[in-house]
């Protein structure tokens, strides 16, 4: 178990006042070392294997036959048994403490749960941490496959930190802030580059994807921001972008994007599921879902997915349902009503309205290329979030009859403005059709010194 036990290892205090919290060794006692000694075959080794720890060495024996001229035997050869002692891997400690140990800090209260009926004072003591450093025995801890960085941690803790009180607190002091530095920013272990910008806070609440029902499953609760006066449930905008980031991973990990089914009964959710569905290689099924196409291999449509992410728990349980037959994890688009039985990931968010569902769908396609790699992370996606957007038959019919409405009637309005142009007279084309209107041979018929009879006054005298 010592091998495990180094800095920066994560363990389970197993005995004493902190037994089953977990600390990080900053610093042990482990040493590694190997000695060989070579002894003859004789009471010697006996000896050396009687005052030492037996579990401690491993013991190598090696024959070898050395010419000698002090032997009586015809073959002349001196047979010499060596023995090789091999020093393991042992923590014998130090002279205060003749036993191995580590350092160790660790957290003996994490922050509580905090709600807004809470004081201010109330709500700061919850939020605290209260570290330990405490020295442990080796056979009392217990290591996990864990590892935590900090370096600050071990320029903090040393040997000079338990002599005296005052460096011990100083050190705890230093230990608390960087602990609830790492609660605050690492809770959500999502990186900083996948943090929310402002734009994206502002998509998501001017397509109302905060905006939940009247009604909240209790499942939901956590999800829930607070609740209006008119019974509308609203959403938090931040828990919604966290669960985001997490199916956005998950999706990512995938190693063959056609093993991923995207599935939409909901209408509003048809052209946003085709849509993420074509820029991520997934394979979309919208519409009605077909009884057993993840159960039943006799069926055309059967399909054998490795994710299935859904628009909605309700309009789609059959597929959530069929999933969990087969082991198949599930994301969903969750309101506030919506019931999360047999999902693994739910996104909480309003999966009602088509500007919702889009913009969801969007960020996810979104953030999941992201991860892949092949769109960075500073530049935009060109793709517009309009192309998610859900839109009614019916509208589109409309708008195209306006359009041809309209081209029709450009085309009558400048076929009346041609025929304005035209020449009376002979259907003629071109120069000639001109030259034959008019006769450029004939006398002018007026005078142009004549049109007009000068006015009676019109010196500048007069």
């Amino acid at each position: 178990m010592v091998k495990f036990i180094k800095a920066g290892k994560v363990v389970v205090i197993l005995q004493g006042r902190y037994a089953g919290k977990k600390a990080v060794v900053v610093r042990s006692t482990y040493y590694t070392t190997t000695r060989e000694k070579n002894h003859e075959w004789n009471f010697e080794l006996f000896d050396l294997l009687h005052h030492h720890h037996r579990h401690h060495y491993l013991v190598r024996i090696q024959r070898e036959y050395i010419p000698s001229p002090f032997v009586s035997s015809s073959t002349g050869v001196k047979c010499v048994l060596t023995c090789h002692l091999l020093h393991l891997d042992h923590d014998e400690g130090t002279k205060d403490r003749p036993y191995g140990y580590a350092v160790v800090a660790g957290v003996e209260r994490s922050p509580l749960k905090v709600t807004k009926a809470m004081g201010k004072k109330k709500t700061a003591k919850r939020s605290k941490v209260k570290p330990f450093v405490k020295i442990v025995n080796y056979n009392h801890m217990m290591p996990t496959r864990y590892g935590l960085e900090l370096e600050q941690i071990k320029g903090t803790v040393s040997a000079d930190t338990f002599k005296e009180p005052t460096q011990r607190e100083d050190s705890k002091k230093v230990i608390k802030k960087l602990f609830e530095e790492r609660y605050q920013t690492a809770m959500s272990r999502v990186p900083s580059v996948l943090n929310p910008t402002e734009e994206d806070i502002q998509l998501l609440l001017s397509a109302q994807c905060h905006i939940g029902t009247k009604n909240a499953n209790t499942r939901m609760a956590p999800y829930i921001h607070k609740r209006r006066a008119d019974g509308i449930n609203l959403i938090n905008i931040g828990k919604t972008w966290e669960k985001l980031i997490l199916a956005a991973r998950v999706i990512a990990s995938i190693e063959n994007p056609q093993d991923i089914v995207v599935v939409s009964a909901r209408p509003y959710g048809h052209r946003a599921a085709l849509k993420f569905a074509r820029y991520i290689g997934a394979e979309a099924i919208v519409g009605r879902y077909t009884p057993g196409t993840f159960t039943n291999y006799i069926t055309r449509s059967f399909r054998e997915p490795r994710l299935v992410i859904c628009t909605d728990p309700r309009s789609d349980f059959q597929a959530i349902l069929e999933a969990s037959y087969v082991n198949v994890p599930v994301i969903s688009l969750a309101d506030t009503d919506a019931s999360l039985k047999f999902v693994d990931v739910a996104i909480p968010t309003n999966n009602k309205a088509k500007h919702a569902i889009g913009l969801i769908y969007w960020l996810l396609a979104r953030a999941v290329l992201r991860l892949r790699g092949t769109l960075d992370y500073e530049t935009a996606w060109d793709v517009m979030v309009d192309m998610f957007f859900y839109r009614d038959p019916e509208e589109i019919e409309k708008e195209n009859a306006e359009a041809e409405a309209e081209e029709g009637d450009f085309a009558a309005t400048a076929e009346a403005a041609t025929g304005e142009w035209a020449v009376e007279g002979e259907a003629t084309e071109g120069v000639a059709g001109i030259a034959a209107a008019a006769d450029w041979s004939a006398q002018r018929t007026t005078d142009w010194a004549d049109e007009t009879e000068a006015p009676a006054n019109s010196s500048w005298e007069a």
